[in-house]
């Protein structure tokens, strides 16, 4: 585990994790996971979770090259990852609601794609 993530990791991070295993007494399972809770911590910038719910509420769009669900999917995926997110106040970090997250899709769409939707009677809750 350590070998592999010292040639996967570049730059600053690989850097810092270089840095944290030389101060391991010995390379067991336990001491891997510190290190890499000490590296997100150190490689996320502070209010990340937030910053990242947030833009997905109020700033999400859908890419006009992009299949509606294509959009979908990969909006999902990225909501599934959030759990991944370290938070200001070491509470887990949580994914977006089913509902939240079916109104910030319908709304990220483009309006001509929501008038189409309004005028075939479709209602997105």
């Amino acid at each position: 585990m350590f070998n592999y993530k010292e040639r996967v990791l570049t730059g600053n991070a690989s850097a810092f994790y270089k840095r944290k295993t030389l101060e391991l007494p010995a390379r067991t399972s336990q001491s891997f996971n510190n290190v890499m809770a000490k590296l997100t911590a150190h490689v996320y910038p502070i209010h990340a979770y937030c910053e990242q719910t947030r833009y997905m509420w109020r700033f999400l769009q859908k890419p006009k090259e992009m299949t509606t669900c294509e959009y979908f999917t990969r909006v999902q995926y990225i909501n599934n990852h959030l759990t991944l997110f370290p938070t200001e106040n070491k509470e887990v970090a949580t994914v977006i609601s089913n509902d939240e997250l079916v109104e910030t899709l319908y709304h990220a769409l483009p309006s001509s794609c929501m008038t189409n939707l309004v005028m075939q009677g479709f209602n997105h809750t």
